[in-house]
């Protein structure tokens, strides 16, 4: 029973082990972009204002630049602008495309596409490593422009330097349009996400209806859901029909990628802590049994020569030699779960030795 208990508890112990390794280095990875200090909220421009059979888009253009402007003025509002994605918000958007002037290469490839408004660059601090990043001048009836990330430029021009060449997308406009930069790539799903190939497109040159607001404070508001309120009244206060939706911080967005993680780290740890418990107290249980059935034996022992620690030595490597075959048996158990669960993992192998070695020990 013992020995059962011991390997169960190994096994467990690694899995929760392995799953708050993974969490802690999730917590710790850098996405490529800054979420202190903004609040998102999704707008969802509807109606006869901007569509009566057709997409109107200088009208939503027209509300973006006025929205912009007084949410701008807003007390505790340092910097604002809109996409139609942002990162860890779970929306998502991909179109084929081709290199203007390059060689055919068989299968049309594929990348992430962005929409995105002129400070939006700025704002989330994405850094330009080349060229420049979108000005209020890139409008309709100026060149269209595209910029492109590091992996779109590594996976499909052979770190050729991308600025001056010309991208058509399937989607996103029919003319083709010049790389004016190339910005540093972001973890877009969620922090374990690995980076993609994007790029990335001016709203006001092709508006559509996503529309995710991002308002980056002052460094003396404490919390940017403070300034829910008066941003979802600056947008009433332009169209009262518009509706306004997950007026959230980006932190709180990059918090719930964790939710699922934290949430297998709690599950199994509550569960890897029972079993330990069962075996502390099913190895005193024997030992303490064995111990009071052998209390003559052991008297004699000591009548005849032995010292306490003696005893003590051989009731201990009684019970650690129990302690040792259930590690044993545990080891290889928890390889078995940990293969299983290698899809929860992030930085950190299903045979981790030292997590193993830490469990053993304890």
């Amino acid at each position: 029973l013992v020995v059962s208990e011991v390997a169960l508890a190994m096994t467990l112990l690694v899995g929760a082990g392995l799953l708050t390794n993974s969490l802690l280095r999730l917590d710790r990875v850098q996405p490529g972009f800054e979420t202190r200090g903004t609040l998102t909220a999704q707008l969802f421009p509807t109606g006869s204002r901007y569509s009566t059979g057709d997409f109107k888009p200088d009208r939503l253009n027209q509300f973006l630049d006025l929205l912009t402007e007084r949410v701008r003025a807003l007390p505790g509002v340092s910097e604002v602008s809109h996409a139609q994605s942002v990162p860890l918000t779970g929306i998502e958007n991909n179109t084929r495309f081709t290199i203007v002037d390059a060689p055919p290469s068989g299968d049309q490839p594929q990348a992430q596409l962005r929409f995105v408004g002129a400070d939006y660059f700025g704002l989330l601090k994405i850094p330009v490593k080349q060229g420049r990043p979108f000005k209020a001048t890139d409008r309709p009836g100026a060149p269209n422009v595209a910029i492109v990330n590091e992996s779109f430029a590594r996976s499909h021009l052979g770190g050729v330097n991308p600025v001056g060449r010309r991208l058509k997308m399937g989607w996103g406009g029919d003319e083709p349009k010049e790389i004016v930069g190339v910005v540093g790539d972001v973890r877009h799903r969620s922090l374990g996400d690995e980076t993609r190939p994007e790029m990335y497109v001016p709203q006001a040159q092709f508006p559509n209806a996503g529309i995710t607001l991002l308002v980056r404070t002052t460094p003396d508001v404490d919390s940017p859901e403070r300034l829910a309120g008066a941003i979802t009244a600056a947008v009433r206060s332009i169209d009262p029909e518009m509706p306004v939706t997950m007026v959230r911080s980006l932190d709180s967005w990059r918090e719930a990628t964790l939710a699922t993680p934290r949430l297998n780290a709690a599950l199994l740890t509550g569960l890897s802590l029972v079993a330990l418990l069962l075996t502390l107290v099913g190895l005193y249980g024997v030992m303490s049994h064995s111990v009071a059935q052998r209390a003559r034996e052991m008297g004699l022992r000591m009548a005849i020569g032995a010292r306490a620690g003696d005893v003590e030595r051989m009731v201990l490597g009684e019970g650690m030699s129990l302690v040792a075959l259930g590690i044993a048996i545990g080891v290889p158990a928890a390889l078995t779960l940990t293969r299983l669960m290698k899809s929860l993992l992030y930085g950190v192998e299903a045979s981790d030795p030292a997590t193993y070695l830490i469990i053993a020990v304890l």
